[in-house]
Protein backbone atom coordinates (compact mmCIF):
# COMPACT_ATOMS: atom_id res chain seq x y z
CA UNK A 1 0.00 0.00 0.00
CA UNK A 2 1.28 3.49 -0.84
CA UNK A 3 1.38 5.86 2.16
CA UNK A 4 -0.70 8.99 2.01
CA UNK A 5 -1.45 11.89 4.31
CA UNK A 6 -4.57 13.96 4.83
CA UNK A 7 -3.90 17.39 6.33
CA UNK A 8 -6.95 18.25 8.37
CA UNK A 9 -7.89 17.78 12.00
CA UNK A 10 -9.58 14.51 12.80
CA UNK A 11 -8.78 12.76 9.53
CA UNK A 12 -7.91 9.55 11.34
CA UNK A 13 -10.42 9.76 14.17
CA UNK A 14 -12.59 6.79 15.14
CA UNK A 15 -16.38 6.99 15.53
CA UNK A 16 -17.54 8.46 18.84
CA UNK A 17 -20.61 6.72 20.27
CA UNK A 18 -21.00 9.42 22.91
CA UNK A 19 -21.49 12.10 20.29
CA UNK A 20 -23.78 9.88 18.24
CA UNK A 21 -26.17 9.52 21.20
CA UNK A 22 -27.00 13.22 21.07
CA UNK A 23 -30.67 13.66 20.21
CA UNK A 24 -31.49 9.93 20.31
CA UNK A 25 -34.69 8.85 22.08
CA UNK A 26 -33.99 7.73 25.65
CA UNK A 27 -37.40 7.58 27.35
CA UNK A 28 -41.08 7.13 26.55
CA UNK A 29 -43.81 7.89 29.08
CA UNK A 30 -47.24 6.64 28.03
CA UNK A 31 -50.59 8.20 29.07
CA UNK A 32 -50.79 5.82 32.07
CA UNK A 33 -47.38 6.90 33.38
CA UNK A 34 -45.48 3.76 32.34
CA UNK A 35 -41.87 4.74 31.69
CA UNK A 36 -39.72 2.92 29.14
CA UNK A 37 -36.09 4.01 29.04
CA UNK A 38 -33.41 3.09 26.52
CA UNK A 39 -29.62 3.05 26.81
CA UNK A 40 -27.29 2.72 23.86
CA UNK A 41 -23.73 1.72 23.08
CA UNK A 42 -21.49 2.01 20.05
CA UNK A 43 -21.11 -0.55 17.28
CA UNK A 44 -17.87 -2.48 16.87
CA UNK A 45 -16.25 -4.78 14.37
CA UNK A 46 -14.91 -8.06 15.74
CA UNK A 47 -11.35 -9.33 15.42
CA UNK A 48 -9.61 -12.27 17.07
CA UNK A 49 -5.97 -13.27 17.38
CA UNK A 50 -5.98 -16.95 18.33
CA UNK A 51 -2.31 -16.79 19.34
CA UNK A 52 -3.14 -14.54 22.30
CA UNK A 53 -4.55 -15.56 25.68
CA UNK A 54 -8.30 -15.31 26.39
CA UNK A 55 -7.92 -11.92 28.05
CA UNK A 56 -6.28 -10.23 25.06
CA UNK A 57 -7.29 -12.30 22.04
CA UNK A 58 -10.27 -10.15 20.97
CA UNK A 59 -10.17 -6.61 19.62
CA UNK A 60 -13.27 -4.46 19.03
CA UNK A 61 -12.88 -1.79 16.38
CA UNK A 62 -15.38 1.14 16.53
CA UNK A 63 -17.35 1.42 13.30
CA UNK A 64 -20.03 4.05 13.96
CA UNK A 65 -23.70 3.99 14.77
CA UNK A 66 -25.54 2.82 17.87
CA UNK A 67 -27.11 -0.36 19.17
CA UNK A 68 -29.55 -0.92 22.02
CA UNK A 69 -27.79 -1.91 25.24
CA UNK A 70 -30.64 -1.93 27.76
CA UNK A 71 -34.38 -1.36 27.88
CA UNK A 72 -36.08 -0.81 31.22
CA UNK A 73 -39.82 -0.47 31.85
CA UNK A 74 -41.03 0.97 35.16
CA UNK A 75 -44.60 1.00 36.44
CA UNK A 76 -44.96 3.77 39.06
CA UNK A 77 -48.29 2.30 40.20
CA UNK A 78 -46.90 -1.12 41.13
CA UNK A 79 -43.26 0.04 41.52
CA UNK A 80 -42.11 -2.94 39.48
CA UNK A 81 -39.57 -3.05 36.69
CA UNK A 82 -38.74 -5.17 33.66
CA UNK A 83 -35.12 -5.00 32.57
CA UNK A 84 -33.83 -6.22 29.21
CA UNK A 85 -30.12 -6.44 28.56
CA UNK A 86 -28.66 -7.10 25.11
CA UNK A 87 -25.27 -8.43 24.04
CA UNK A 88 -24.02 -8.68 20.47
CA UNK A 89 -21.30 -10.79 18.94
CA UNK A 90 -19.78 -12.69 16.04
CA UNK A 91 -19.65 -16.48 16.11
CA UNK A 92 -19.45 -19.59 13.97
CA UNK A 93 -23.14 -20.49 13.82
CA UNK A 94 -22.46 -24.08 12.75
CA UNK A 95 -19.98 -24.74 15.57
CA UNK A 96 -21.80 -25.07 18.93
CA UNK A 97 -18.47 -25.10 20.80
CA UNK A 98 -17.14 -21.86 19.32
CA UNK A 99 -16.86 -19.03 21.83
CA UNK A 100 -18.23 -15.83 20.24
CA UNK A 101 -16.37 -12.57 19.97
CA UNK A 102 -18.78 -10.71 22.23
CA UNK A 103 -19.17 -7.01 21.54
CA UNK A 104 -18.21 -7.02 17.87
CA UNK A 105 -19.83 -8.00 14.61
CA UNK A 106 -19.26 -8.42 10.88
CA UNK A 107 -18.11 -5.35 8.93
CA UNK A 108 -17.20 -4.57 5.33
CA UNK A 109 -13.64 -3.57 6.17
CA UNK A 110 -11.80 -1.18 8.44
CA UNK A 111 -12.70 2.31 7.23
CA UNK A 112 -9.86 4.76 6.68
CA UNK A 113 -9.60 8.09 4.85
CA UNK A 114 -8.86 6.03 1.76
CA UNK A 115 -12.60 5.23 1.65
CA UNK A 116 -13.33 8.92 1.09
CA UNK A 117 -10.99 9.39 -1.88
CA UNK A 118 -12.33 10.49 -5.26
CA UNK A 119 -10.79 11.51 -8.60
CA UNK A 120 -9.97 15.08 -9.59
CA UNK A 121 -8.50 16.27 -12.89
CA UNK A 122 -6.25 19.29 -12.36
CA UNK A 123 -5.54 21.39 -15.47
CA UNK A 124 -2.67 23.88 -15.51
CA UNK A 125 -1.36 26.24 -18.23
CA UNK A 126 2.34 27.01 -18.61
CA UNK A 127 2.56 30.87 -18.62
CA UNK A 128 5.55 30.82 -20.99
CA UNK A 129 4.57 28.18 -23.52
CA UNK A 130 0.77 28.15 -23.00
CA UNK A 131 1.08 24.41 -22.82
CA UNK A 132 -1.66 22.52 -20.99
CA UNK A 133 -0.86 19.89 -18.39
CA UNK A 134 -3.50 17.50 -17.03
CA UNK A 135 -2.94 15.44 -13.91
CA UNK A 136 -5.04 13.37 -11.49
CA UNK A 137 -5.03 14.26 -7.82
CA UNK A 138 -6.57 12.75 -4.71
CA UNK A 139 -9.66 14.61 -3.62
CA UNK A 140 -11.21 14.11 -0.19
CA UNK A 141 -14.76 15.01 0.69
CA UNK A 142 -17.44 14.11 3.22
CA UNK A 143 -19.09 11.20 1.37
CA UNK A 144 -17.51 7.74 1.21
CA UNK A 145 -16.84 6.39 -2.24
CA UNK A 146 -16.42 2.80 -1.08
CA UNK A 147 -18.99 0.35 0.16
CA UNK A 148 -18.68 0.72 3.94
CA UNK A 149 -22.18 -0.48 4.89
CA UNK A 150 -24.37 -3.50 4.29
CA UNK A 151 -27.49 -3.32 2.17
CA UNK A 152 -29.63 -2.42 5.18
CA UNK A 153 -27.51 0.70 5.68
CA UNK A 154 -25.80 -0.59 8.81
CA UNK A 155 -22.00 -0.59 9.15
CA UNK A 156 -22.14 -3.83 11.14
CA UNK A 157 -24.19 -7.02 11.36
CA UNK A 158 -24.19 -9.37 14.34
CA UNK A 159 -24.87 -13.07 13.92
CA UNK A 160 -25.51 -13.73 17.59
CA UNK A 161 -27.63 -11.56 19.90
CA UNK A 162 -28.36 -12.33 23.55
CA UNK A 163 -31.46 -10.94 25.28
CA UNK A 164 -31.68 -11.23 29.07
CA UNK A 165 -35.01 -10.36 30.72
CA UNK A 166 -35.15 -9.68 34.46
CA UNK A 167 -38.39 -9.23 36.38
CA UNK A 168 -38.90 -8.64 40.09
CA UNK A 169 -38.77 -12.07 41.77
CA UNK A 170 -39.11 -13.79 38.40
CA UNK A 171 -36.83 -16.38 36.78
CA UNK A 172 -34.24 -14.87 34.45
CA UNK A 173 -35.31 -15.39 30.84
CA UNK A 174 -32.54 -15.60 28.25
CA UNK A 175 -32.94 -15.86 24.49
CA UNK A 176 -30.14 -16.34 21.97
CA UNK A 177 -30.76 -15.33 18.36
CA UNK A 178 -28.49 -16.58 15.57
CA UNK A 179 -28.44 -14.86 12.17
CA UNK A 180 -26.72 -15.40 8.87
CA UNK A 181 -24.36 -12.56 8.01
CA UNK A 182 -21.65 -11.81 5.48
CA UNK A 183 -18.59 -11.90 7.71
CA UNK A 184 -15.21 -10.31 7.11
CA UNK A 185 -11.88 -12.06 7.73
CA UNK A 186 -11.77 -11.49 11.45
CA UNK A 187 -9.33 -14.18 12.62
CA UNK A 188 -5.53 -13.86 12.68
CA UNK A 189 -5.17 -11.04 10.12
CA UNK A 190 -5.18 -7.90 12.25
CA UNK A 191 -2.33 -7.27 14.67
CA UNK A 192 -2.41 -4.97 17.70
CA UNK A 193 -0.46 -4.01 20.79
CA UNK A 194 -2.31 -4.91 23.99
CA UNK A 195 -1.08 -1.70 25.65
CA UNK A 196 -2.43 0.54 22.87
CA UNK A 197 -4.93 -1.44 20.75
CA UNK A 198 -6.55 1.49 18.93
CA UNK A 199 -3.31 3.31 18.17
CA UNK A 200 -1.47 0.21 17.05
CA UNK A 201 -4.35 -0.82 14.79
CA UNK A 202 -4.38 2.62 13.14
CA UNK A 203 -0.66 2.29 12.48
CA UNK A 204 -1.04 -1.30 11.26
CA UNK A 205 -3.70 -0.58 8.62
CA UNK A 206 -1.68 2.38 7.32
CA UNK A 207 1.72 0.72 7.10
CA UNK A 208 1.49 -3.05 7.37
CA UNK A 209 -1.06 -4.13 4.78
CA UNK A 210 0.19 -6.95 2.57
CA UNK A 211 -1.35 -9.25 0.03
CA UNK A 212 -2.23 -11.62 2.87
CA UNK A 213 -4.34 -9.14 4.83
CA UNK A 214 -5.41 -6.66 2.14
CA UNK A 215 -9.07 -7.56 2.78
CA UNK A 216 -8.86 -5.57 6.03
CA UNK A 217 -8.99 -2.22 4.21
CA UNK A 218 -9.92 -0.70 0.86
CA UNK A 219 -6.58 -0.98 -0.90
CA UNK A 220 -7.22 0.34 -4.41
CA UNK A 221 -6.65 4.03 -5.10
CA UNK A 222 -8.29 3.89 -8.50
CA UNK A 223 -11.39 1.93 -7.53
CA UNK A 224 -14.51 3.74 -8.67
CA UNK A 225 -17.53 4.53 -6.56
CA UNK A 226 -19.06 1.36 -5.13
CA UNK A 227 -22.76 0.74 -4.70
CA UNK A 228 -24.40 -1.06 -1.81
CA UNK A 229 -25.08 -4.79 -1.91
CA UNK A 230 -28.58 -4.17 -3.25
CA UNK A 231 -26.97 -3.69 -6.64
CA UNK A 232 -24.97 -6.90 -6.55
CA UNK A 233 -26.71 -9.95 -7.95
CA UNK A 234 -26.38 -13.20 -6.05
CA UNK A 235 -28.70 -15.83 -4.63
CA UNK A 236 -26.76 -15.83 -1.37
CA UNK A 237 -27.32 -12.10 -0.87
CA UNK A 238 -30.96 -12.83 -0.10
CA UNK A 239 -29.94 -14.88 2.93
CA UNK A 240 -27.97 -12.30 4.88
CA UNK A 241 -29.82 -11.13 7.97
CA UNK A 242 -32.19 -14.12 8.26
CA UNK A 243 -32.88 -15.73 11.63
CA UNK A 244 -31.27 -19.17 11.63
CA UNK A 245 -31.91 -20.32 15.16
CA UNK A 246 -33.46 -19.21 18.43
CA UNK A 247 -32.76 -20.76 21.83
CA UNK A 248 -34.74 -19.92 24.98
CA UNK A 249 -33.49 -20.48 28.53
CA UNK A 250 -35.16 -20.14 31.93
CA UNK A 251 -32.82 -19.83 34.90
CA UNK A 252 -30.00 -21.14 32.71
CA UNK A 253 -31.88 -24.23 31.50
CA UNK A 254 -32.75 -24.71 27.83
CA UNK A 255 -36.54 -24.88 27.49
CA UNK A 256 -37.20 -24.32 23.77
CA UNK A 257 -35.48 -23.86 20.43
CA UNK A 258 -36.46 -23.00 16.87
CA UNK A 259 -34.39 -23.69 13.76
CA UNK A 260 -35.17 -22.20 10.34
CA UNK A 261 -34.03 -23.40 6.91
CA UNK A 262 -34.30 -21.09 3.87
CA UNK A 263 -33.81 -21.18 0.13
CA UNK A 264 -33.73 -18.67 -2.73
CA UNK A 265 -36.19 -18.69 -5.60
CA UNK A 266 -35.32 -16.99 -8.87
CA UNK A 267 -37.76 -15.85 -11.52
CA UNK A 268 -37.21 -15.56 -15.26
CA UNK A 269 -37.30 -11.76 -15.00
CA UNK A 270 -34.17 -9.86 -15.99
CA UNK A 271 -32.36 -7.71 -13.49
CA UNK A 272 -32.77 -3.97 -13.84
CA UNK A 273 -29.75 -2.01 -15.04
CA UNK A 274 -29.01 1.07 -12.96
CA UNK A 275 -26.68 3.63 -14.53
CA UNK A 276 -24.76 5.61 -11.92
CA UNK A 277 -23.08 8.77 -13.25
CA UNK A 278 -19.78 9.91 -11.76
CA UNK A 279 -18.49 13.39 -12.38
CA UNK A 280 -14.77 14.02 -12.67
CA UNK A 281 -14.12 17.36 -11.01
CA UNK A 282 -12.14 20.01 -12.91
CA UNK A 283 -10.08 22.46 -10.87
CA UNK A 284 -10.21 25.33 -13.42
CA UNK A 285 -13.41 25.23 -15.57
CA UNK A 286 -12.43 28.32 -17.61
CA UNK A 287 -9.18 26.74 -18.71
CA UNK A 288 -11.05 23.55 -19.54
CA UNK A 289 -13.50 25.45 -21.76
CA UNK A 290 -10.74 27.33 -23.60
CA UNK A 291 -8.62 24.32 -24.42
CA UNK A 292 -9.26 20.84 -25.63
CA UNK A 293 -8.41 18.25 -23.02
CA UNK A 294 -8.46 14.54 -23.72
CA UNK A 295 -10.97 12.40 -21.87
CA UNK A 296 -14.43 13.12 -20.57
CA UNK A 297 -15.53 15.12 -17.58
CA UNK A 298 -18.35 12.65 -16.98
CA UNK A 299 -18.32 8.87 -16.81
CA UNK A 300 -20.95 6.34 -15.82
CA UNK A 301 -21.01 2.87 -14.35
CA UNK A 302 -23.66 0.19 -14.71
CA UNK A 303 -24.94 -1.83 -11.79
CA UNK A 304 -27.72 -4.38 -11.78
CA UNK A 305 -30.53 -4.31 -9.25
CA UNK A 306 -31.57 -7.85 -8.35
CA UNK A 307 -35.36 -7.88 -8.80
CA UNK A 308 -35.70 -11.54 -9.67
CA UNK A 309 -34.79 -13.39 -6.48
CA UNK A 310 -36.70 -13.86 -3.27
CA UNK A 311 -36.03 -15.72 -0.04
CA UNK A 312 -38.49 -18.30 1.31
CA UNK A 313 -38.69 -20.29 4.51
CA UNK A 314 -38.48 -24.00 3.71
CA UNK A 315 -38.49 -25.62 7.13
CA UNK A 316 -39.11 -24.72 10.77
CA UNK A 317 -38.15 -27.12 13.56
CA UNK A 318 -39.49 -26.36 17.03
CA UNK A 319 -38.38 -28.22 20.14
CA UNK A 320 -39.69 -28.04 23.70
CA UNK A 321 -37.62 -29.51 26.52
CA UNK A 322 -39.15 -30.99 29.69
CA UNK A 323 -37.71 -32.58 32.80
CA UNK A 324 -39.78 -35.57 33.91
CA UNK A 325 -38.59 -37.61 36.90
CA UNK A 326 -35.02 -36.47 36.31
CA UNK A 327 -35.16 -37.33 32.64
CA UNK A 328 -35.21 -34.72 29.88
CA UNK A 329 -37.87 -35.23 27.23
CA UNK A 330 -37.99 -33.38 23.93
CA UNK A 331 -41.18 -32.70 21.97
CA UNK A 332 -40.38 -31.86 18.33
CA UNK A 333 -42.63 -30.27 15.74
CA UNK A 334 -41.34 -29.89 12.19
CA UNK A 335 -43.03 -27.73 9.58
CA UNK A 336 -42.24 -27.87 5.86
CA UNK A 337 -43.37 -25.05 3.58
CA UNK A 338 -44.24 -25.43 -0.10
CA UNK A 339 -44.68 -22.53 -2.52
CA UNK A 340 -46.29 -22.09 -5.93
CA UNK A 341 -45.23 -18.73 -7.28
CA UNK A 342 -46.48 -17.39 -10.59
CA UNK A 343 -43.54 -15.27 -11.71
CA UNK A 344 -45.52 -13.97 -14.67
CA UNK A 345 -48.03 -12.34 -12.33
CA UNK A 346 -46.61 -9.66 -10.01
CA UNK A 347 -49.82 -9.94 -7.97
CA UNK A 348 -49.29 -13.58 -7.07
CA UNK A 349 -48.59 -14.48 -3.47
CA UNK A 350 -45.18 -15.43 -2.15
CA UNK A 351 -46.84 -16.95 0.91
CA UNK A 352 -46.80 -20.75 1.37
CA UNK A 353 -49.39 -22.85 -0.45
CA UNK A 354 -48.86 -25.85 1.81
CA UNK A 355 -47.55 -26.41 5.34
CA UNK A 356 -46.86 -29.99 6.40
CA UNK A 357 -46.50 -30.41 10.16
CA UNK A 358 -44.97 -33.57 11.59
CA UNK A 359 -45.20 -34.15 15.34
CA UNK A 360 -42.99 -36.19 17.65
CA UNK A 361 -45.40 -39.13 17.44
CA UNK A 362 -45.00 -39.10 13.61
CA UNK A 363 -48.57 -37.91 13.04
CA UNK A 364 -48.87 -35.42 10.19
CA UNK A 365 -51.12 -32.45 9.62
CA UNK A 366 -51.27 -30.72 6.23
CA UNK A 367 -52.68 -27.25 5.64
CA UNK A 368 -53.36 -25.97 2.12
CA UNK A 369 -53.73 -22.28 1.29
CA UNK A 370 -54.80 -20.11 -1.62
CA UNK A 371 -54.84 -16.34 -1.99
CA UNK A 372 -56.97 -13.73 -3.69
CA UNK A 373 -55.72 -12.94 -7.18
CA UNK A 374 -53.97 -9.54 -7.30
CA UNK A 375 -54.29 -9.28 -3.49
CA UNK A 376 -51.44 -11.60 -2.46
CA UNK A 377 -51.75 -10.89 1.26
CA UNK A 378 -55.41 -11.93 1.50
CA UNK A 379 -56.15 -15.58 2.21
CA UNK A 380 -59.02 -16.97 0.14
CA UNK A 381 -58.91 -20.69 1.01
CA UNK A 382 -57.66 -22.88 3.86
CA UNK A 383 -57.95 -26.65 3.93
CA UNK A 384 -56.87 -28.57 7.02
CA UNK A 385 -56.26 -32.31 6.81
CA UNK A 386 -55.38 -34.70 9.59
CA UNK A 387 -55.36 -38.35 8.63
CA UNK A 388 -58.66 -39.23 6.96
CA UNK A 389 -60.40 -36.11 8.21
CA UNK A 390 -60.41 -32.69 6.62
CA UNK A 391 -62.10 -29.33 6.94
CA UNK A 392 -62.11 -26.53 4.42
CA UNK A 393 -63.12 -22.89 4.41
CA UNK A 394 -63.05 -20.36 1.62
CA UNK A 395 -63.95 -16.73 1.03
CA UNK A 396 -65.72 -15.48 -2.08
CA UNK A 397 -65.11 -11.82 -2.83
CA UNK A 398 -67.04 -9.11 -4.61
CA UNK A 399 -65.85 -8.69 -8.22
CA UNK A 400 -62.66 -6.65 -8.66
CA UNK A 401 -62.31 -6.01 -4.93
CA UNK A 402 -61.04 -7.49 -1.70
CA UNK A 403 -64.39 -7.15 0.07
CA UNK A 404 -65.79 -10.52 1.20
CA UNK A 405 -69.11 -11.62 -0.24
CA UNK A 406 -69.43 -15.07 1.36
CA UNK A 407 -67.58 -17.30 3.78
CA UNK A 408 -68.21 -20.97 3.04
CA UNK A 409 -67.09 -24.25 4.57
CA UNK A 410 -67.26 -27.99 4.13
CA UNK A 411 -65.77 -31.13 5.65
CA UNK A 412 -64.82 -34.57 4.36
CA UNK A 413 -68.37 -35.67 5.28
CA UNK A 414 -70.08 -33.25 2.87
CA UNK A 415 -69.53 -32.55 -0.81
CA UNK A 416 -71.10 -29.11 -1.24
CA UNK A 417 -69.98 -25.87 0.35
CA UNK A 418 -72.26 -24.36 2.99
CA UNK A 419 -72.66 -20.62 3.56
CA UNK A 420 -71.34 -19.63 6.96
CA UNK A 421 -71.60 -15.85 6.53
CA UNK A 422 -73.03 -13.73 3.71
CA UNK A 423 -71.90 -10.09 3.52
CA UNK A 424 -74.85 -8.16 2.13
CA UNK A 425 -73.99 -4.48 2.53
CA UNK A 426 -71.04 -2.15 3.15
CA UNK A 427 -70.93 1.54 4.02
CA UNK A 428 -68.92 4.19 2.19
CA UNK A 429 -65.88 3.34 4.35
CA UNK A 430 -66.04 -0.35 3.37
CA UNK A 431 -67.22 -1.36 6.84
CA UNK A 432 -69.73 -4.18 6.68
CA UNK A 433 -73.21 -3.00 7.68
CA UNK A 434 -75.27 -6.17 7.12
CA UNK A 435 -74.49 -9.87 7.21
CA UNK A 436 -76.52 -13.06 7.38
CA UNK A 437 -75.58 -16.26 9.18
CA UNK A 438 -76.30 -19.90 8.41
CA UNK A 439 -80.03 -19.53 9.05
CA UNK A 440 -80.35 -16.37 6.94
CA UNK A 441 -81.18 -14.10 9.88
CA UNK A 442 -79.96 -10.56 9.10
CA UNK A 443 -77.51 -8.84 11.45
CA UNK A 444 -76.83 -5.13 10.97
CA UNK A 445 -74.05 -2.91 12.30
CA UNK A 446 -73.57 0.79 13.05
CA UNK A 447 -69.99 2.03 13.20
CA UNK A 448 -68.27 4.80 15.17
CA UNK A 449 -64.98 6.02 16.61
CA UNK A 450 -63.72 7.21 13.22
CA UNK A 451 -64.83 4.08 11.36
CA UNK A 452 -62.84 1.76 13.62
CA UNK A 453 -65.33 0.02 15.91
CA UNK A 454 -68.96 -1.16 15.69
CA UNK A 455 -71.10 0.66 18.25
CA UNK A 456 -74.32 -1.29 17.65
CA UNK A 457 -75.21 -4.82 16.54
CA UNK A 458 -78.85 -5.26 15.54
CA UNK A 459 -80.00 -8.85 15.08
CA UNK A 460 -83.11 -9.74 13.04
CA UNK A 461 -83.24 -6.42 11.20
CA UNK A 462 -81.86 -5.40 7.83
CA UNK A 463 -79.76 -2.27 7.57
CA UNK A 464 -82.52 -0.61 5.53
CA UNK A 465 -84.97 -1.27 8.38
CA UNK A 466 -82.49 0.31 10.77
CA UNK A 467 -82.04 3.39 8.59
CA UNK A 468 -85.82 3.75 8.21
CA UNK A 469 -86.33 3.55 11.97
CA UNK A 470 -83.67 6.20 12.54
CA UNK A 471 -84.95 8.41 9.73
CA UNK A 472 -81.62 8.51 7.88
CA UNK A 473 -80.32 7.26 4.55
CA UNK A 474 -77.01 6.04 6.05
CA UNK A 475 -75.03 6.12 9.31
CA UNK A 476 -71.87 7.76 7.98
CA UNK A 477 -72.23 10.69 10.38
CA UNK A 478 -71.78 8.35 13.34
CA UNK A 479 -68.94 6.47 11.70
CA UNK A 480 -67.02 9.71 11.09
CA UNK A 481 -67.27 11.04 14.67
CA UNK A 482 -64.58 10.56 17.32
CA UNK A 483 -67.14 8.84 19.53
CA UNK A 484 -70.94 8.86 19.80
CA UNK A 485 -72.49 11.77 21.69
CA UNK A 486 -75.26 11.37 24.28
CA UNK A 487 -77.74 12.29 21.55
CA UNK A 488 -76.28 9.61 19.29
CA UNK A 489 -76.61 6.99 22.02
CA UNK A 490 -80.24 8.01 22.58
CA UNK A 491 -80.98 7.51 18.87
CA UNK A 492 -79.18 4.15 18.77
CA UNK A 493 -80.89 2.89 21.94
CA UNK A 494 -84.28 3.93 20.52
CA UNK A 495 -83.95 0.99 18.11
CA UNK A 496 -84.81 -1.31 21.02
CA UNK A 497 -88.38 0.01 20.91
CA UNK A 498 -88.67 1.17 17.29
CA UNK A 499 -87.89 -2.31 15.94
CA UNK A 500 -89.50 -4.63 18.52
CA UNK A 501 -88.42 -7.81 16.75
CA UNK A 502 -84.76 -6.78 16.78
CA UNK A 503 -82.19 -7.64 19.44
CA UNK A 504 -79.87 -4.66 19.95
CA UNK A 505 -76.43 -4.80 21.53
CA UNK A 506 -74.35 -1.63 21.98
CA UNK A 507 -70.62 -1.19 22.58
CA UNK A 508 -68.48 1.56 24.12
CA UNK A 509 -64.70 1.72 23.76
CA UNK A 510 -61.55 3.25 25.08
CA UNK A 511 -59.58 3.26 21.81
CA UNK A 512 -56.25 2.86 23.64
CA UNK A 513 -57.46 -0.26 25.46
CA UNK A 514 -60.53 -1.89 23.92
CA UNK A 515 -64.22 -2.36 24.63
CA UNK A 516 -65.15 -1.02 28.08
CA UNK A 517 -68.91 -1.54 28.11
CA UNK A 518 -71.40 -3.86 26.40
CA UNK A 519 -75.15 -3.48 26.82
CA UNK A 520 -77.01 -6.61 25.71
CA UNK A 521 -80.60 -6.85 24.37
CA UNK A 522 -81.88 -7.25 27.97
CA UNK A 523 -80.18 -3.99 29.03
CA UNK A 524 -77.63 -5.85 31.14
CA UNK A 525 -74.40 -3.84 31.17
CA UNK A 526 -71.11 -5.73 31.21
CA UNK A 527 -67.98 -3.71 31.97
CA UNK A 528 -64.30 -4.35 31.36
CA UNK A 529 -61.27 -2.83 33.09
CA UNK A 530 -57.66 -2.79 31.90
CA UNK A 531 -54.28 -2.25 33.48
CA UNK A 532 -51.66 0.23 32.37
CA UNK A 533 -50.39 -2.23 29.74
CA UNK A 534 -53.86 -2.44 28.12
CA UNK A 535 -54.29 -5.96 29.51
CA UNK A 536 -57.79 -7.02 30.58
CA UNK A 537 -57.99 -7.21 34.39
CA UNK A 538 -61.70 -7.50 35.21
CA UNK A 539 -64.99 -8.46 33.60
CA UNK A 540 -68.19 -7.70 35.53
CA UNK A 541 -71.83 -6.66 35.20
CA UNK A 542 -74.15 -4.35 37.09
CA UNK A 543 -77.25 -5.91 38.66
CA UNK A 544 -80.63 -4.22 39.09
CA UNK A 545 -79.46 -2.59 42.32
CA UNK A 546 -76.36 -1.18 40.57
CA UNK A 547 -74.10 -3.60 42.36
CA UNK A 548 -70.93 -4.69 40.65
CA UNK A 549 -70.98 -8.47 40.14
CA UNK A 550 -67.56 -9.87 39.25
CA UNK A 551 -67.49 -12.32 36.33
CA UNK A 552 -63.77 -12.73 35.70
CA UNK A 553 -60.56 -11.39 37.16
CA UNK A 554 -57.16 -11.60 35.47
CA UNK A 555 -53.85 -11.47 37.35
CA UNK A 556 -50.57 -11.23 35.47
CA UNK A 557 -47.09 -12.20 36.60
CA UNK A 558 -44.94 -9.17 35.98
CA UNK A 559 -41.97 -9.81 33.74
CA UNK A 560 -43.31 -12.84 31.87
Amino acid sequence: MQPFTVHFSGANRNPNAGGTKTGVLNMITDPQGIQTSFSYEGNFGAFRDTSKDRTHRDYLHPVGGLRIGKIETYDPHTRKRIRKHYEYGLTETKDPNFEPVWGGGAIKHIVTQRDYRSSVTNITVDPYTSGITSESLSFYNCMPVSNITFNNGSPVMYNIVSEMVYGDSEPVQKTLYYYRVLSHDYKDLLEWDDDDPAGSVADFVMNSITEKNESLVRNNFDLSHELSDDYTYGLSNQMFGVLLRKEQFSDGELVASTENVYSSQKSWMDNSEVIIPERLMIIDPEVYLQHTVGGSAHTSYSFFLDMSTCRVLDKEINKRYYNVDGRQDVVTTEKKFTYTVDWGNPGSSLSPRQISTTRSDSTQVIDYFDYLADYPAILSLHKHTEGEYSSESRILFKPASCLPEKVQSRTDAQEEYRDEVVYRCYDSYNNVTEIAGKDGTPISFIWGYRNRFPVARIENATINEVYTALGVSNADMWAESDEPTDSDWNDINSLRTKIPKARVTTYKYNPLHGVVSVTDPNNVVTGFDYDNYSRLTEGYYWDEDSRKIMLQKYIYNFGK
